[in-house]
């Protein structure tokens, strides 16, 4: 269960589609990731990138049709628009600039500081899990609280690889992220508030580390799996 006032309550096909998912699998870490569909047209492209596209990777395909995948793949996309300094309206198409205080924390670093190698795909961020505290009680509960999910935001370098066509992270690493990325990694909670998009990545983490608990022990594997089907919402194509 849910500490008291927490928002993050896990709806019954999340926690059967996680199970099943669990079952055919075994416990694992998962991954998600918006990749450049031509790496050798975004590399040679610098930091204009306009017209160009990226494609939705998972660690494993069963993810991308059950909500663990697809709140990791919103969180992704509206974390890459975070750092890009502007948003996306996935209706009208049309890109707004973050406004501190409207649209991200009004201490929000300057948008338009944001380094030419951002902007390039040579230093590309992603959102991490940092740690997961479950309380059991007994032999069939676990208590969680919001404060025991500490999420954030590392940035890594990356270098063009011609051979395999693809960017790799590179060998040496920036001693610190951007002052945006920071601010991110520290104040990942401030800034779901703005973006829930985020908060849910922050409760599939959750769910994730709880299915596990319970596939593990006390829930006959049997039970979890007599939920109707449902689906995830209608969205962008792979």
């Amino acid at each position: 269960q849910w500490a008291r006032g927490s928002n993050m309550a896990f709806t019954d096909f999340e926690m059967a589609t996680t199970l099943r998912w669990l079952q055919d699998h075994g416990p694992a870490k998962v991954a998600f990731s918006l990749d450049p569909t031509d790496p050798q047209k975004h590399h040679a492209a610098g930091d204009s990138v306009e017209g160009l596209f990226q494609a939705k990777w998972y660690s494993d395909p069963g993810l991308k049709s059950i909500p663990l995948g697809y709140w990791m793949w919103r969180a992704d996309w509206k974390l890459k628009q975070l750092c890009q300094g502007a948003l996306y309206d996935d209706a009208s198409q049309q890109r707004e600039a973050l406004r501190p205080g409207v649209t991200v924390p009004a201490d929000f670093p300057d948008p338009s500081k944001i380094s030419r190698d951002r902007r390039a795909g040579r230093r590309r961020c992603w959102i991490v899990c940092r740690s997961i505290t479950l309380r059991p009680i007994g032999d069939n509960v676990v208590v969680i609280h919001p404060n025991d999910i500490r999420m954030g935001v590392e940035e890594r370098a990356q270098v063009f690889n011609k051979a395999r066509n693809s960017f790799e992270d590179s060998k040496v690493q920036p001693d610190a992220a951007s002052p945006d990325v920071r601010y991110l990694d520290a104040n990942y909670d401030a800034v779901a508030h703005f973006h829930p998009e985020l908060l849910h990545c922050k409760r599939m983490a959750a769910l994730l580390a709880v299915a596990e608990y319970l596939h593990k022990g006390p829930l006959p594997v049997e039970s979890a799996f007599t939920m109707r089907k449902s689906s995830i919402p209608a969205d962008f194509g792979d």
